[in-house]
């Protein structure tokens, strides 16, 4: 994917006039010339604007442009020691003070052939007790005069202790990996108890002598004390629960730029949505977010009633790259700008199925964004947007109505479903409200400072990456497929689509040639196919015995559909009129949208294809087969003259 940065000398066509980038103004305008000389200064909303209304074009040709570390730890010091050794340690230092103090030199040793002088008890401070003889004083001497450090006084023996029973420490062993080490988490009196009954059973075979006597429960409790604390917790509870049990927090060092590091992951959200025809509660829709590591600023987000998958995350990532001018025309009483777009050098996500998924893999090569994954259970290695999840059910989404909130202790008695009251366009306009007048004007606790202006300062410095194409983006986002090209053209998914550009690629490849295109889940109308000789995509419609089928329908209706027609007519699915199928999962579709079951109520909302980018009032094709359906309105009759003043006829009576 080519891409441009706002540098000196980026030339944008017009027509068949070309504007220069100059340079920057002090009033964060750009300087723009045309090649007569003719000056205009534009802001970076401006020269979005014209780029994406296809007024100016990108000219490709000004895009080209001609230790180790070492950890030193600290070495251990006298305070590091019990009160007891320490003690011993200064006293066996006063006594070499004073022994130095009588022969008149200081610790230095001249000699280690000098003579130890014992320390007469009057000039001894520490009297009491037993005095040290001559040839501990010349080995205390010794430690000391090679590195002048106390430390090497303290008694050697201050790991000593009693001796482990080998023996008995055996049977521990056996008990401790019989009974505590195991998912069932027992105490550590079951381990006494299994030492005890094992030493009984062995003590019965012996002779009186050669018995063992049990280790008491202390015993028992201190050898469980001193077992790693972790692998303890990997046997009990699993490793990705010890992993979270212990889990560092050493801090990382963030990212020095804008859009080097963004963030994305998926959460239900903590909210019941209604059906806006019906207002009955549909369930939880998702929600895929962005985030920024270095502004920890939000760049986007999608939401659906869908479980995540790689449209998600590829609409997602369709409004990080792009200006979001469509979300502030759907919302003009958002007060603040929404400034935060451009190609990230890095993404950031979890192992999930959808994030491995070819579409986008691809969509990020294409770009030249890094995909890195996180560790499996691992939601630490992305913790910016795992605040901003927190950060926005906290602040909005646990104080609407119809929230469930985190977890049933918090949500207690609360009727969700009968309090719900927001459809998914008004749960799109809050989230867009809450992220641009809320969140961005807010203080980031760790920044000291707000996200906008985090974003503002950076963005003056920073040369940020943008698609320089807008339809080769919109390719890009596409889903990946192989199909054999035929006289008819490409068949997908039960649908033909032909062309004659696509017949005159036939010609040029040969009969039965394999063909590459890229298919949307969101519109089935058409494909987009690769040509290898002029290497690039050109648009398939699909076959117009399909146009009235294809309307307002999204790719997992349309695969309901089709699996429906299998299913139902099995060998006869190919004769079968596919609009006879569609209105039948448009009926069930109807009726699922009423039905007492919430997931009935909630796959007719994922059928119905609404997210944040088609909303609840946008029609679907179910929305679409309705309002048909309904009979028009006519006009009431106009009203007729009540006639009093008409003139009435003479009637005469014949007898």
């Amino acid at each position: 994917m080519l891409r441009f940065k706002f540098k000196k000398g980026l030339r944008f066509l017009q027509g068949q006039k070309t504007w220069t980038l100059l340079r920057r103004l002090p009033t964060h305008k750009f300087q723009l010339e045309d090649e007569q000389g003719v000056i205009e200064q534009l802001t970076h909303d401006e020269i979005f604007e014209r780029w994406h209304s296809r007024g100016w074009a990108i000219d490709e040709s000004s895009l080209n442009e001609n230790s180790s570390v070492f950890y030193q730890a600290t070495p251990r010091d006298l305070s590091s020691f019990s009160q007891k050794h320490q003690d011993v340690a200064k006293r066996r230092f006063a006594y070499l003070c004073e022994r130095a103090a009588v022969e008149g030199s200081s610790l230095r040793l001249p000699a280690l052939e000098s003579p130890i002088v014992p320390i007469p008890p009057e000039q001894n401070s520490e009297s009491t007790g037993p005095k040290p003889h001559r040839t501990t004083l010349y080995r205390w001497r010794i430690r000391l005069s090679a590195g002048k450090d106390i430390v090497s006084l303290v008694d050697r023996r201050v790991r000593a202790g009693r001796k482990r029973n080998a023996v008995l420490y055996r049977y521990f062993e056996d008990a401790l990996n019989s009974v505590y080490l195991t998912p069932q988490k027992t105490t550590k009196v079951a381990v006494y108890e299994e030492v005890r009954r094992q030493i009984d059973r062995f003590n019965k075979s012996q002779p009186e002598s050669a018995r063992l006597k049990a280790p008491s429960r202390a015993t028992i409790f201190n050898w469980l004390g001193e077992l790693d604390t972790y692998l303890v917790d990997v046997s009990r509870l699993g490793k990705p629960a010890a992993d979270r049990l212990h889990r560092r927090s050493i801090g990382s060092a963030p990212p020095c730029k804008i859009m080097e590091r963004i963030e994305i992951d998926h959460s239900p959200i903590d909210a019941m949505i209604v059906d806006k025809a019906t207002m009955i509660a549909i369930g939880r829709p998702w929600i895929t977010l962005a985030c920024c590591r270095a502004t920890r600023a939000i760049l986007g987000f999608y939401v659906t009633f869908n479980a995540p998958s790689s449209l998600s995350v590829l609409r997602c990532l369709n409004q990080v790259m792009l200006p979001k001018t469509d979300l502030r025309n759907r919302y003009p009483d958002i007060k603040n700008d929404w400034p935060m777009h451009g190609i990230p050098e890095e993404v950031v996500c979890d192992n999930g199925m959808d994030l491995h998924s070819r579409a986008t893999e691809e969509l990020c090569l294409h770009a030249g964004i890094r995909l890195t994954y996180c560790l499996p259970a691992d939601p630490g290695a992305k913790g910016s947007v795992e605040r901003g999840f927190r950060r926005m059910n906290e602040d909005l989404i646990h104080k609407l109505p119809g929230a469930v909130f985190s977890n049933p202790e918090q949500r207690g008695d609360y009727p969700s479903e009968k309090e719900a009251i927001l459809d998914l366009d008004d749960l799109t306009y809050l989230i867009t409200k809450w992220i641009v007048d809320v969140y961005h004007q807010t203080p980031h606790r760790e920044l000291k400072e707000r996200p906008i202006d985090v974003w503002n300062r950076q963005v003056q410095t920073a040369l940020i990456e943008y698609p320089a194409h807008h339809d080769s983006f919109q390719i890009a986002i596409g889903e990946p497929a192989e199909r054999t090209l035929f006289l008819y053209g490409i068949e997908f998914e039960g649908l033909h689509y032909n062309s004659d550009e696509l017949q005159n690629l036939r010609r040029r490849t040969g009969e039965s040639s394999k063909i590459r295109f890229k298919y949307f889940d969101d519109d089935i109308s058409f494909i987009q196919v690769w040509d290898e000789n002029k290497e690039e995509y050109f648009r398939v419609n699909v076959s117009p015995k399909h146009n009235d089928y294809v309307l307002r329908l999204n790719r997992q209706m349309h695969r309901v559909i089709h699996a429906h027609r299998r299913r139902a007519y099995h060998e006869l699915s190919q004769e079968m009129d596919p609009l006879h199928a569609k209105q039948e999962i448009l009926d069930m579709v109807s009726e699922a949208r009423v039905d007492k079951k919430m997931r009935q109520r909630k796959r007719a909302a994922v059928l119905r294809g609404h997210s944040s980018e088609r909303p609840l009032d946008f029609p679907s094709a179910l929305d679409f087969a309705e309002q048909r359906s309904l009979p028009s309105k006519s006009n009431p009759p106009e009203d007729l003259d009540a006639g009093l003043e008409d003139e009435l006829p003479d009637y005469e009576i014949s007898i």
